[in-house]
């Protein structure tokens, strides 16, 4: 990732409760384990972390990219109209019509090491981490998977 400058973004993390530092200290250990976070010795860049609920009463883990997206300049991509899509496929007459979900469709795509301490926080138990692959909320990361498509 390009930046506007050498900056530096650290901000302090957010209050969590007991209940949500044990689910964050979970859903760490799953990122980790299936490579998506590594250990991070960074101390130029750390982003906030918290929790939403979801529509099934389960939490997400949420980073805070805001302070270093307004470092990175920004790569656009004009994203696809879904309708326009498909006009254009079903004008070709296809036999079948078939979509696939990518689950956690940002994990896909791999960080350049360079890029990496950029996406850095904090886990309530002091540890540091930083993304392997790409996270939701990084300003570039829908313009990465769009690049991949």
């Amino acid at each position: 990732m390009e930046l506007y400058s050498q900056q530096t973004s650290f901000k302090r993390q957010f209050r969590l409760n007991e209940i949500d530092k044990a689910e964050v200290n979970r859903q760490i250990a799953d990122m980790e384990k299936i490579g998506v976070i590594e250990p991070s010795s960074s101390a130029h860049y750390n982003s906030p972390i918290f929790l939403v609920g979801k529509k099934d009463g389960s939490k997400r883990l949420v980073i805070d990219l805001r302070g270093v997206n307004s470092l990175i300049i920004p790569k656009l991509v004009q994203l696809p109209q879904t309708e326009e899509m498909l006009d254009e496929i079903t004008a070709e007459k296809p036999q079948f019509i078939t979509i696939s979900d990518v689950s956690s469709a940002f994990w896909q795509i791999r960080l350049k090491d360079s890029s990496r301490d950029l996406t850095s926080f904090t886990s309530p138990n002091g540890r540091r981490w930083r993304f392997t692959r790409c996270p939701f909320g990084l300003n570039n990361s829908p313009s990465a998977l769009q690049n991949t498509l």
